[in-house]
């Protein structure tokens, strides 16, 4: 599954920055995850859907993977969705969200980005 996003920013008004997000069916599994490390991610992070409709960043949020390792038996729950994980992948949030705790699992990230990836800020990198 292919999804684009188009974000308006700020700096450059009326111009939107295409992302674009490739998603599984399914969680990847550890050996998948391992090579996501340096990649951005899209999360699942929440969110209420309201009839007015609902911006697109109540649910997800972009994370840089730094380091991929297997879970164990003393910490096979992800503190991010609360269910069982083979992989716990940690994270650098985009600039601006904070909400959310350093480490997510395989089940929690809902695609890579696959185009984009320049608009999207994470701190302490320039632009």
């Amino acid at each position: 599954m292919k999804i684009g996003i188009s974000e308006g920013k700020e700096e450059r008004p009326g111009e939107a920055q295409r992302i674009v997000v490739h998603g599984a069916a399914d969680p990847p599994s550890h050996e998948t995850a391992m090579t996501y490390v340096g990649r951005i991610v899209s999360v699942i992070v929440g969110g209420t859907a309201r009839p007015e409709g609902t911006p697109f960043g109540e649910f997800i949020r972009f994370a840089r993977v730094v380091a991929v390792r297997a879970r164990t038996a003393e910490n096979a729950v992800c503190e991010h969705c609360e269910g069982e994980a083979n992989s716990m992948l940690e994270v650098v949030w985009e600039t601006g969200y904070t909400d959310s705790g350093r480490t997510i699992c395989e089940g929690c990230q809902w695609g890579m980005v696959t185009e984009g990836e320049e608009s999207i800020e994470f701190p302490g990198e320039e632009r």
